[in-house]
């Protein structure tokens, strides 16, 4: 690109062996490149010229070369980024203990060392990250670091319906964004869409999840859920369970029949939320055994 500023660059695919990836040049400033998969085996991935300045790059997955010439900066001055606040890139010769990446202070899914980019020319990246960005979960799976869905979770045959569980979450300081895809089952029998367990500090946000049993369930976690939209469970949409002086906090929620929230044992906040029930659902919203609820602008319709 040239002459091109303030353009956002994601969820695209480079393979090749004969070009770059991307090539910045010619006063291209401002760019955001982001949530990408760069497989270049001949030629770096991205190449930014001397006058092209303030690129953003970050979250994307550098597959090609394991060497640390995925990308060729010419110019140290003209502040470039290759992460934002603690979200780094994937890079395939850097995210293994044997390479050198550790992630054990927090075990977060991001290297605990910074990683150079370009090789001798002192860009870093300081957050790189121990797992993809842009490759989705399959059904079942557990989630160990934070991750960006970039697609409708899906089954071992390919397709969108989960036939147990969804998504499992066991690990602590982990931010999980659905990107607003589906989390489908098509059993809804002891089943969950998200089954969180001693996930403490663990952030779950812009997630359609549809037709669990439960379809988020939560044991002993200390859970921040923003922008869900949950529907036509077995039993209930959310059942926080057992977690006594863990605090589960519930921000801008859509959940509809047959029930709401069943909690126990939890410290719970619940702002701007919505349950809308049909005339079959018997409860919004069921507290049991609770302490410092703090519930505002809940919204519970129920038909006639």
């Amino acid at each position: 690109m040239a002459y091109a500023d303030y353009n956002k660059i994601s969820n695209n695919t480079f393979i090749g062996a004969n070009e770059y990836g991307i090539r910045a040049q010619q006063y291209s400033d401002y760019n955001n490149i982001t949530l990408n998969l760069f497989n270049l085996s001949g030629y770096s991935s991205i190449y930014i010229d001397t006058v092209s300045t303030n690129c953003k790059i970050w979250k994307n997955d550098f597959i090609g070369r394991t060497s640390a010439d995925q990308l060729i900066v010419t110019d140290l001055s003209d502040n470039h980024h290759f992460n934002l606040s603690n979200e780094g890139n994937f890079w395939i010769g850097y995210y293994s203990q044997s390479q050198g990446c550790t992630d054990l202070i927090p075990t977060d899914g991001i290297c605990d060392s910074q990683y150079e980019v370009d090789s001798g020319q002192g860009y870093y990246d300081y957050y790189p990250s121990a797992h993809m960005w842009t490759v989705s979960p399959d059904c079942g799976e557990p989630i160990t670091g934070s991750l960006t869905m970039t697609g409708n979770l899906v089954n071992a045959t390919g397709g969108y319906r989960c036939p147990q569980h969804g998504l499992i979450l066991n690990t602590p300081n982990v931010e999980l964004d659905c990107s607003y895809y589906l989390i489908n089952a098509s059993n809804n029998s002891n089943t969950y869409g998200i089954y969180s367990r001693l996930a403490n500090n663990t952030n779950l946000s812009n997630c359609n999840i549809t037709g669990f049993n439960y379809n988020v369930m939560l044991n002993n976690s200390n859970l921040t859920m923003n922008d869900l939209t949950v529907s036509n469970p077995a039993s209930y949409n959310f059942y926080v369970n057992a977690s006594y002086a863990m605090d589960v906090s519930f921000a801008n929620l859509i959940f509809n029949n047959p029930n709401g929230i069943l909690a126990n044992f939890t410290n719970l906040s619940i702002t701007d939320s919505v349950s809308a029930s049909s005339v079959y659902s018997i409860i919004g919203l069921q507290i049991q055994l609770h302490f410092q609820q703090i519930i505002v602008h809940l919204e519970i319709n129920s038909s006639i």
